[in-house]
């Protein structure tokens, strides 16, 4: 007789992490203590708790965002803070296995010389695997910022988050967090309002900042101004639109230079009802090679973050250049813009903006081009007699309900903002849209006769 033996392999399956947070909402200040959060022994340096200023002059935070301390990681040291060094510290496990909403917000502090970057990543496997849910990099001023993830995707699961930090290649680096909490909702906050409603908006600072505003937590300000700037090879010596430009002054050492940074604040734009956005401006860039840095940056929560949408360092020679950036990103809801200027090392570093626009096409203009290149047959009155209704908007759930006023829907297609189909079919009233990811989306309806098109936001 052979006896047959059969060997039965387990494999162990990854799970999520276990004997973590479940009630929420959840909040972490560092108040002389880590709290639940553990220091990572596969990186290269720590994640230190410190109270007022870092050590390091013309970096990191005086104070904390909230309370008394907050965590931050020291860069100093060629070979051991820079360059290129990781520092990583792990949240607890946060049970989400009860909630339907999650928000992940916090308060970082990025201001210094070629800091690297911060990364806030997620794992679902008890830290077997980590992805990146937000990232940020360079220099963002002497001031800290807000950041919010929306981590509904991830409920009903149990979940890790860490804070990743790499260090670039200077000292003057330190990066600080604060102000940790994750909450059972939604957290939305409404962009800025009462500002530019009509389109092309235009402003080359005529001997006035008009519109624009002075920030308040900078160190200096831009200055108004005609002719060529007072500093010796360096600066603009005309304007390129009119007879005034603005710019910063980089002369005084201690004062205009070394990392001093300038920050000036457009109007509000509206651009609910537009379809896509473009704003484009000159810059004028010429000195020393350590200039420092100019960048464009938006925010859509009324100021409380920034996200860089251009920038650029370096002696550009003595030109003016021209930029052209679409932001029809932020169409659907309001937007502010700032120029955040960052001098370096020398005061041969003045660096002017002027001849400032966006430019839009109108939802309406469009419907209008669309009736007149249906065919000669209709009327204006027959294009417009059928209508879409969309709802919920904005969806957070997985359905999206569409109804017609009149007749049926012969098929329908979803596209982004970018004028890309990403979803395309036939249906009575109902499209599944759980696998879009949370954004502004169009969606268009044809009804046999007319294409009909609705603005709606993914939560």
């Amino acid at each position: 007789a052979v006896e047959v033996v059969r060997t039965i392999i387990v494999s162990e399956v990854s799970t999520g992490c276990v004997n973590g947070i479940n009630t929420f909402p959840y909040a972490e200040g560092f108040e002389n203590s880590l709290g639940g959060w553990t220091q990572s022994t596969q990186d290269d340096i720590d994640w230190t708790l410190h109270t007022n200023g870092t050590p390091s002059s013309g970096t990191g935070p005086d104070n904390a965002a909230q309370g008394s301390f907050y965590l931050y990681v020291e860069a100093s040291g060629n070979g051991t803070g820079y360059p290129n060094k990781q520092a990583i510290i792990t949240s607890p496990c946060f049970d989400l296995t009860a909630l339907t909403e999650a928000t992940f917000n916090f308060s970082y502090h990025m201001y210094g010389t070629d800091l690297g970057t911060l990364t806030v990543e997620i794992s679902e496997n008890n830290g077997e695997n980590w992805s990146a849910i937000w990232s940020q990099s360079g220099n963002q001023g002497n001031a800290w910022q807000k950041a919010t993830i929306d981590l509904s995707s991830y409920t009903g699961r149990t979940i890790q988050l860490r804070f990743n930090r790499v260090t670039a290649s200077s000292w003057r680096a330190d990066v600080a967090i604060d102000d940790i909490r994750l909450t059972d909702e939604i957290f939305v906050v409404e962009g800025c309002s009462g500002g530019i409603t009509n389109y092309p908006y235009a402003q080359s600072f005529e001997n006035t900042l008009a519109d624009w505003t002075q920030s308040t937590q900078d160190d200096i300000d831009w200055t108004v101004y005609a002719n060529a700037t007072p500093s010796s090879s360096t600066g603009s010596s005309a304007a390129t639109d009119g007879s005034y430009y603005m710019y910063v002054e980089a002369s005084g050492n201690g004062t205009g230079y070394p990392n001093k940074q300038a920050i000036v604040n457009s109007p509000c734009y509206d651009l609910t009802n537009e379809l896509n956005a473009t704003f484009s401006f000159s810059y004028h860039m010429y000195g020393s090679n350590d200039m420092g840095t100019i960048a464009l940056e938006a925010s859509n929560d009324n100021g409380l973050s920034w996200s860089a949408l251009w920038s650029e360092s370096g002696n550009k020679g003595n030109q003016w250049f021209n930029v052209s950036l679409d932001i029809s990103q932020y169409v659907g809801g309001s937007v502010q813009l700032r120029f955040n200027r960052v001098t370096g090392g020398t005061w041969q570093a003045d660096v002017a903006i002027d001849n400032a626009r966006l430019t839009t096409l109108l939802a309406a203009r469009q419907d209008a081009q669309q009736t007149k290149t249906t065919t000669t047959l209709e009327t204006e009155e027959e294009f417009t007699t059928n209508e879409l209704t969309i709802y919920p908007n904005p969806v957070k759930g997985q359905i999206l309900n569409v109804k017609l006023n009149q007749g049926t829907i012969n098929s329908y297609r979803i596209l982004n903002l970018y004028g890309q189909v990403i979803d395309s079919g036939t249906t009575e009233s109902q499209i599944r849209v759980d696998t879009l990811r949370s954004g502004m989306y169009f969606i268009e309806v044809f009804d046999g006769k007319h294409t009909l098109t609705k603005k709606f936001i993914k939560k």
